[in-house]
């Protein structure tokens, strides 16, 4: 979760000056842009700085009120707010939680510590929306929907300046914020320092109200397994036909909800599987295993989550639909594996195999390894590859994904944490990916989108070779190879202030380009080596020369991984015909990649020139958006006049 906060308040004392002077400066060098524009907003409503509103009285009856009113979301809340109260060192800290109109609806704080005259601002009753105090952190939290700090000047009234708070935002099983929860104190303390057990809190909160939305299917997902049924997995709650109907914020981030309509997803779009394939299979799993299901590009540990709360009531008829959904389940097809390994992906290319060659002899010397190249490339099935053959092969190979991470909470993913860090974390606390990889090799794939913030503690943990589990104490010693992984220049983000040059300095012993997919003088043979495999135990293909043409002239914008999934596609449906033809090839390859054979352009696209040098992501997108238009946004009829299926569209729509 992305966090608005500044560090300077000397350059927030000169930008307030100049705000209230009406000066014409550019403040954006002095004061965060979401900050300067509550600054605004708050103006535009009419506010003065010199306003007093922070202590009026609140009616008993109000306050009575507005209990009643949102009783259903205090049932969550306030165990969160009396969990974090007790895990919290610092006694001058209230905890509030704040409705979706910036309300307190309930508070909680150790008044003889926190001081009288701050419970009484955080008291039942109090509104602290931006339109009648201005700018604080609930009130831009509700705004803005992220994470927010706003210390002393940084706030709109005068008589806020003595405060200090941080805000995180509750959002329903919908995705819409709900309210927030609210850490404040005075300026001496610092409410940064629980902004991350408050994440964990209203991820928590969300996540026991998707639990119990009735008669829903819960999934519980995340890339590692020790992290299933702990405030950082994702959580998807599906009817028993399969339509969304609740989704926390991490499995939002993953699986890129806020592209796509929540009234259109469904089970099959996101898992490419009917929920009756899905329930299959994670019924044939039962705790502490999962299932490994593929979504938006990754692969995912899955597992049910039992009933709970308010869903109890439905047990009975929800174990009615899961009995129907073993009963009349669709018939199995034919299970096909294909051989993804170093081997596979490398083939017969002579210049990456040079490459290789070249990265085994650095990182056997324990130097670390930078691998650039496009999605797809084998990134980490070089560094797996690497690793069986370096220092430490005989220790665990840990990849994780540094842009999927849910923002906020990178360092519990990274350093782990100790028992009661925070809400509902795991007894006796958890492992972060840096333990786990101890003694053996850590990849960092997609290291180019880790926030600045967090490249600061990777850098220190690499050079003291050593990390601190959050809530934790005892300095965990650290021996371990380190292969970073991106699509990215680091060197132009770093020119760009994007990312650290000292961290890259650190992480650049040798760096690697794979190539893509279109650029390998191997590309034939490659598909003929993975027809093979995929027919190792069944009947052998034979290519058809216009299906070898189609595939050869296609892009293949996700490069080995999209060509592998293509051949166990087209193997499947080829298999009784003993030839692979063009009604055997996806759709898109068809109509994208041979244009003499392609229908007719669309109206309006373009054919000039010059637009042969845009990717074929580019043009996929655009057809698909033509035919959408030309549908009236009815996105079943565009798919049917573009001849591929839903689920296709839909990815292309969230590439």
């Amino acid at each position: 979760m992305p966090i608005h906060r500044t560090d300077g308040l000397h350059s927030v004392d000169a930008a307030r000056r100049l705000f209230f002077n009406h000066a014409t400066s550019d403040l954006s060098g002095l004061l965060p842009s979401p900050l300067l524009k509550s600054w605004e907003r708050s103006r535009h409503f009419g506010l003065s700085a010199n306003d007093a509103i922070l202590f009026d009285t609140v009616s008993r009856t109000d306050q009575r009120y507005l209990q009643e009113k949102h009783a259903d979301l205090l049932t969550y809340v306030v165990p969160e707010l009396k969990r974090l109260r007790q895990v919290c060192a610092d006694p001058g800290l209230v905890f509030a939680c704040l409705d979706a109109n910036a309300t307190v609806i309930h508070a909680v704080s150790d008044p003889l510590r926190a001081g009288r005259r701050l419970s009484d601002i955080l008291r039942t009753g109090l509104s602290l929306d931006e339109r009648l105090v201005g700018t604080t952190a609930p009130g831009c939290a509700l705004h803005d929907g992220i994470a927010t700090i706003v210390r002393a000047s940084e706030h709109f009234l005068d008589e806020a300046r003595n405060f200090a708070c941080a805000a995180v935002p509750i959002f329903g099983p919908n995705g819409r914020s709900i309210g927030c929860i609210d850490a404040t104190s005075t300026v001496s303390s610092d409410p940064a320092s629980v902004l991350e057990p408050m994440m964990l809190a209203a991820n928590a909160i969300q996540n026991r109200m998707i639990c119990d939305l009735p008669e829903a299917i819960v999934i519980g997902l995340h890339p590692h397994p020790a992290m299933l049924d702990t405030p950082m997995q994702a959580l998807i709650a599906l009817t028993p036909d399969g339509h969304v109907v609740g989704a926390n914020q991490i499995a939002r981030q993953y699986l890129r909800f806020g592209q796509l309509g929540n009234d259109e997803l469904t089970c099959e779009i996101l898992f490419e599987k009917t929920v009756s394939q899905l329930m299959r299979q994670l019924q044939a799993s039962s705790p502490p295993d999962s299932s490994t299901l593929s979504a938006a590009g990754f692969r995912f540990q899955a597992r049910l989550q039992p009933i709970s709360g308010a869903a109890q009531r439905t047990t009975a008829r929800e174990r009615a639909h899961l009995s129907a959904f073993a009963s009349h389940a669709d018939r199995p097809g034919r299970a096909s594996s294909l051989n993804t390994d170093l081997d596979t992906y490398c083939f017969q290319d002579p210049s990456l195999n040079r490459t290789l060659n070249q990265a085994h002899l650095v990182f056997s010397r324990d130097s670390p390894i930078i691998l650039n190249g496009e999605t797809g490339t084998g990134k980490e099935v070089v560094a797996r590859a690497l690793h069986q053959r370096g220092p430490r092969r005989n220790g665990p190979f840990i990849a994780v994904n540094c842009a999927a991470l849910p923002a906020g909470l990178i360092e519990s993913e990274f350093f782990g944490y100790e028992d009661g860090a925070f809400t509902g974390g795991r007894r006796g606390g958890a492992p972060g990916k840096f333990e786990q990889a101890n003694n053996g090799t850590l990849l960092l794939d997609e290291i180019g989108d880790m926030p600045l913030d967090m490249q600061g503690r990777l850098l220190r943990a690499l050079q003291e070779r050593a990390i601190v589990r959050i809530g934790g104490t005892r300095s965990i010693p650290l021996d371990l190879s380190v292969i970073c992984a991106t699509h990215r220049d680091l060197s132009t983000l770093a020119a760009q202030g994007r990312f650290r040059p000292d961290l890259l300095f650190r992480l650049q012993g040798l760096q690697l380009t794979l190539p893509p997919l279109r650029e390998r003088a191997d590309l034939g043979r490659l598909m003929d080596h993975l027809v093979a495999t995929a027919c190792r135990d069944g009947h052998p293909l034979q290519w058809h020369p216009h299906a070898r043409k189609a595939m050869l002239a296609y892009h293949w914008p996700g490069n080995v991984r999209q060509l592998a999934h293509v051949i166990q596609l087209i193997a499947v449906l080829a298999e009784h015909d003993g030839e692979i033809r063009r009604e055997h090839l996806p759709d898109d390859i068809v109509a994208l990649s041979d244009t003499p054979l392609s229908d007719p352009p669309l109206p309006g696209a373009t054919t000039d020139v010059e637009d042969t040098g845009r990717s074929m992501d580019a043009i996929q997108r655009q057809a698909i958006l033509e035919a959408i238009a030309r549908h009236h946004g009815n996105r079943a009829a565009a798919a049917r006049s573009l001849g591929i299926s839903r689920a296709t569209l839909y990815r292309k729509l969230s590439a």
